[in-house]
């Protein structure tokens, strides 16, 4: 007589129950509520349980004038997947694109990012946030530090930028559109007010932005990843599909990047797209290839809790329409269900009109041992 366990996904066929593998479940997207007024695209998103927040990002009318928002828009999700947008009544202090984005011990923090008319700023913000609401917005003494003389405020990377009450800024563009590689962190303080910027060790690889950022905590050692983006800011033709590692140390600072084997499967590329972050899963959705394309496909990349190393897959759906230009984050809904929530974005690279349709998927639900059976 043998004895194995199964996971909680079982199918029974001729009277043997067999495990289903985990991961074979395609994610199945549904366009969702919209965000209120117009269209935004390079908008920074953050989430808690619940609550969704799209920060700041490019309006749908640029005229030559005006590139930053400082509207706050709050999503809360339900357990049907579905999400109630209202515009956040406390906005950003100033009007701000693609700057660091956070929730960390009950706050929410914002820091650098355009301006209008484009020259970025070093500025950093904090608000405490309380059964969902932005309370008022707080400025820091505390500013990003300058490259060249000049403020480094945009592209420091999509997605997870804190770890251990620390923020991370990794490579970005200062105002005359020259890439910087670089790494920044600040220690948060007892109050939640920013440390100061130290420099760290820099990627390894050339300067890059529109990048997707990753943390993870893995058995021996934790993590920080730099994945894809391009070295060029103003061609989408230099689109990659490398991903940088290096360890974090005790104190914030960082060891030394190396390029991690395992490439995304993207053959042209890719930059500009959302990431997502679910424990040791990384999700890339959407964005644009090296030939300037706006993409639907979605990259799935799962961390290796051992060594840290990152395995890749292409996901077998796809969005319902190209995304680009986008941010994104992970939601659950009060009966535990996980969403990915894309607001916004564009449909096309270049100057192309911001969305305010949002896409959202539910992850399934993960594998674990439930019972013993005896065959």
């Amino acid at each position: 007589m043998r004895v194995r366990f199964f996971d909680a996904v079982k199918l029974s066929c001729f009277g043997v129950l067999l495990a289903v593998p985990a991961g074979t479940q395609a994610l199945t997207w549904s366009t969702n509520s919209p965000l209120p007024g117009s269209g935004k695209r390079n908008n920074s998103v953050v989430s808690q349980g619940a609550d969704i927040y799209s920060l700041g990002g490019r309006p749908d009318d640029d005229d030559g004038d005006t590139y930053a928002a400082d509207d706050i828009y709050h999503g809360v999700i339900d357990n049907t997947g579905a999400i109630t947008w209202v515009k956040a009544p406390n906005s950003l202090p100033g009007k701000r694109t693609e700057g660091g984005t956070a929730i960390v011990n009950g706050k929410i923090y914002y820091w650098g990012g355009w301006t209008t008319n484009f020259p970025t700023l070093p500025t950093c913000y904090y608000a405490p946030l309380a059964a969902g609401i932005v309370g008022p917005w707080i400025t820091s003494s505390v500013t990003l530090p300058q490259d060249g003389g000049e403020d480094l405020g945009d592209s420091f990377g999509r997605n997870n930028l804190a770890f251990n009450n620390t923020l991370y800024t990794i490579n970005g563009e200062n105002n005359s559109g020259n890439l910087s590689n670089l790494g920044n962190y600040s220690r948060l303080t007892l109050a939640g007010d920013y440390g100061t910027w130290t420099s760290t060790n820099e990627p390894g690889d050339s300067a890059t932005w529109w990048h997707g950022m990753a943390v993870f905590q893995g058995t021996s050692a934790n993590y920080i990843y730099k994945i894809g983006g391009g070295p060029d800011a103003n061609a989408y033709s230099s689109a990659e599909n490398t991903v940088q590692r290096a360890e974090i140390n005790a104190d914030g600072s960082l060891g030394s990047w190396i390029q991690l084997t395992d490439t995304i499967p993207a053959p042209n590329g890719i930059m500009d797209f959302a990431c997502i972050q679910d424990g040791n899963k990384i999700y890339i959705v959407g964005g644009s290839d090296n030939t300037g394309t706006a993409q639907t496909s979605v990259y799935i990349g799962e961390i290796n809790a051992s060594n840290g190393d990152i395995a890749w897959s292409t996901d077998a759906d796809a969005l319902p329409e190209a995304r680009v230009r986008v941010s994104g984050n992970l939601a659950t809904a009060p009966n535990g269900t996980k969403y990915l929530v894309i607001p916004g974005g564009a449909a096309a690279t270049g100057v192309s009109p911001g969305l305010n349709t949002v896409l959202t998927a539910p992850l399934p639900p993960p594998t674990e041992v439930k019972n013993w059976e005896m065959y």
